[in-house]
Formats: structure tokens, C-alpha cells, sequence
């Protein structure tokens, strides 16, 4: 490094000249002007002074110390259901000098790890609904070291370090795998409530809906004091027999379905309604028609074409400013104007299409013509003598 003078010493220190020459002087170095050098061998000897001169240690530390936290998530469950906590690991390491542990007058070197305390987070409720109390605070203290003065070698500390390193990462990925598990099972609790929860509203669905309460069981005092029907009054010789050939389809219901009395509720037939699926639903797409149109049409043919009310038409007409009646012939301009007004397409036939088409088949089915016999008729006169 470059030699530099008092006075730019002074600039650099933010002090002024002479307080600094007085201060190296004072330090026992020979300069006396603001022009003179400065070595860095005087710089280091300034530097002493000023710190012993404010109680400050001269000597390098013998010892250092080094701390260090690291906080992890851990998922644990409980009564309570799922909850995360905390867990906080403070490692601590101190290193002394060479020299000083090969004379062996200084301590030996402690290489410290310890999970402090596990600080309960704010519970995640899964199972129950009820707030989670707070776990207890496990406490697990760092395991003491015996102090050997033959451990302190450099070597031996060395692979303590390691050991305690590898079991510190061993410790950490079991951590890490627990919560891993915990999160996993968790998340596969809550999947099954949800195919639960589900198939219930599922069930629930398909279910079919009561229209009636079943009515209440009778005793067997009551149904003894009722009087009984007609039909089981009957004898099977007299009138009974009678009645058999006039049972309609509901008494033999009754009849099958275990003795089921005439007088009881009857049970209401469930209506289309609640079997929507099988009834007739109403189509909402709008239906687009092909209409044919000819010179000439009138408004309740082109209607009926439409599938639409004559009201309508004559309605759309007066819109064009045409003035009609449901009988009244129009043009085919005016009824393309109007079906088009309605969203349907329009075909224009011409008005003698049906002979065409008659023209068309004989022309594909003309034969060659033969020779016949001449057709005789005979005609007769009938005289009834009124001459």
C-alpha cells in the first residue's frame, strides 16, 4: 500500500492535523509536521495506542462463539384433530484457538445443538370442530459432553463437528418425513369426509319424496271394536258369491296386499309431474321452416306454412304498410318480405308446378304405339208401346 502524510491521514480520519500528530506522539512515534509519511507499521502502532487508550483489547479473541436458529413446520395430530407447531432448533458452536488447545490451558471447544422448544402454532382444525387447546412445550435438552483434555485435537473436533452435522441433517429429514406423513394424512381425511359428504347428498337425491306421512299403527283393541267390512261380512255361499264375480281391479289389490281395509286413507297415485323426466318438455330452439311460394298466396296459407297465427301475419303486412284479410291473395315479393321478417326460407315454386311434374312422369314412362282392334258399341232402343 502507498505511503500517505500526516495531513491526508488527518483528511481520512476526519480529524485535524495537529490533534493527530499530538496523538502519535503521545504513541511514541517521531513525526512532528503535517508533510512527513506514514507507514503502515505506524498506522498499526496508532492504532494500538487509541485502543488501549479507550479500554478497548488489544489481542485477537481466543475464542469465538457462533449461534445460529432455524425454525421448522411440524404437523402432529391430537383429540383435538390436526394442528401445526412450530419447532425451533438453536445450534451453537464455539471455536478456540490452535495454539491455545495444544498447550491445553484453555477450554475445551463445545460444539452445541439444541432443539429448544416447539412453539404451538395456531391449530388447523380437521376433525373437530372445537377449537385445539394448546400442546404442551416439549423441552429437549442437548445431550452434555464429557471433557476430555486428550479431545482436543483438531482431528477430533473435526469429526465431532461432522457427526454432529450428519445427525443434526438425520434429525431434520425425519422431521421433515413426519410432516410430510402428517400433511399426507391430512389431506386423505379430508377426501374421504368429502366422498362422504357426497355419496350422502347423492342418497338424499335419489331418495323418493313422501307425498303422505304413513299412517300410525292401529291397535288391536281398535281394529276389534271396528266393525267390519263388507266384503269379509259376505258369506262364500250367499251374497259373497256373487260379489266375487263383480270385484273390480282395486279390491283385488286390496285384497293381495294384506287385508288392507276399504275404509283406510287412500294412497295417491304420484303424478307426471314428479317423473319429469318421462314427460313431454317443450322444445325452446326455434324452429326454422322451409315455406313454398308460389305468384300468388294467401296470408292464412302462407301462416299455415309458418306454423304461426293468421293475426300475426296480418300483423307483420300492416307493419310493410299492406292492408289485408286472412282470405286475401298477396304477391311473392310481399310474402318473401314477411317470412323472411319470421326467420323461416323461402322456396319459390312456380304456379304450374304440378303439371310439370305430370309432364315430367309421362315423359319417363312413354311407350310405343301398336295397332288395336276398332271398338264396336252396340245401341239398343226399347219401345214400351208409347207411340
Amino acid at each position: 500500500m502507498a505511503q500517505v502524510t500526516v495531513q491526508q491521514l488527518a483528511e481520512v480520519v476526519g480529524a485535524s492535523s495537529e490533534r493527530l500528530l499530538s496523538q502519535m506522539k503521545e504513541a511514541g512515534l517521531p513525526h512532528s509536521a503535517p508533510e512527513e509519511a506514514v507507514s503502515d507499521e505506524d498506522k498499526q502502532t496508532l492504532l494500538q495506542y487509541l485502543k488501549r487508550s479507550h479500554g478497548e483489547p488489544t489481542e485477537a479473541p481466543k475464542r469465538i462463539t457462533l449461534k445460529r436458529k432455524t425454525l421448522s413446520t411440524l404437523r402432529t395430530s391430537g383429540s383435538q384433530g390436526k394442528k401445526t407447531v412450530n419447532v425451533e432448533v438453536r445450534k451453537k458452536r464455539t471455536y478456540v484457538k490452535r495454539d491455545i488447545a495444544e498447550e491445553g490451558e484453555g477450554e475445551q471447544p463445545v460444539l452445541q445443538e439444541e432443539i429448544v422448544e416447539e412453539l404451538p402454532a395456531a391449530p388447523e382444525e380437521v376433525a373437530a370442530p372445537a377449537p385445539a387447546e394448546p400442546a404442551e412445550e416439549p423441552v429437549v435438552a442437548a445431550e452434555p459432553e464429557p471433557e476430555d483434555p486428550a479431545d482436543l485435537d483438531p482431528e477430533v473436533l473435526r469429526q465431532r463437528a461432522a457427526e454432529r452435522r450428519k445427525r443434526q441433517e438425520a434429525e431434520e429429514a425425519a422431521a421433515r418425513q413426519a410432516a410430510l406423513e402428517a400433511r399426507k394424512a391430512a389431506e386423505e381425511a379430508a377426501r374421504v369426509e368429502a366422498e362422504t359428504r357426497k355419496e350422502k347428498s347423492t342418497d338424499a337425491a335419489r331418495k323418493p319424496k313422501r307425498l303422505h306421512d304413513a299412517p300410525a299403527a292401529v291397535p288391536a283393541d281398535d281394529r276389534e271394536r271396528r266393525p267390519r267390512s263388507r266384503l269379509a261380512r259376505t258369506s262364500p255361499g250367499g251374497r259373497g258369491k256373487q260379489r266375487g264375480h263383480n270385484l273390480s281391479l282395486a279390491d283385488l289389490e286390496s285384497e293381495s296386499g294384506g287385508g288392507r281395509r276399504r275404509g283406510g286413507r287412500k294412497k295417491i297415485k304420484p303424478s307426471h309431474a314428479e317423473h319429469g323426466k318421462h314427460g313431454f318438455e317443450q322444445p325452446t330452439e326455434k324452429i326454422v321452416y322451409e315455406v313454398e311460394v308460389a305468384d300468388m298466396i294467401s296470408v292464412g296459407g302462407l301462416a299455415q306454412q309458418m306454423a304461426v297465427k293468421s293475426g300475426e301475419v296480418i300483423k307483420e303486412l300492416m307493419k310493410l304498410g299492406v292492408m289485408a284479410t286472412i282470405n286475401q291473395m298477396i304477391d311473392q315479393d310481399t310474402a318473401t318480405l314477411v317470412i323472411e321478417e319470421f326467420g323461416h326460407k323461402v322456396k319459390l315454386v312456380s304456379a304450374d308446378v304440378l303439371e310439370e311434374k305430370l309432364e315430367e312422369t309421362l315423359s319417363k314412362h312413354e311407350g310405343t304405339d301398336e295397332p288395336r282392334a276398332p271398338v264396336v258399341t252396340v245401341m239398343g232402343h226399347v219401345d214400351h208401346g208409347k207411340t
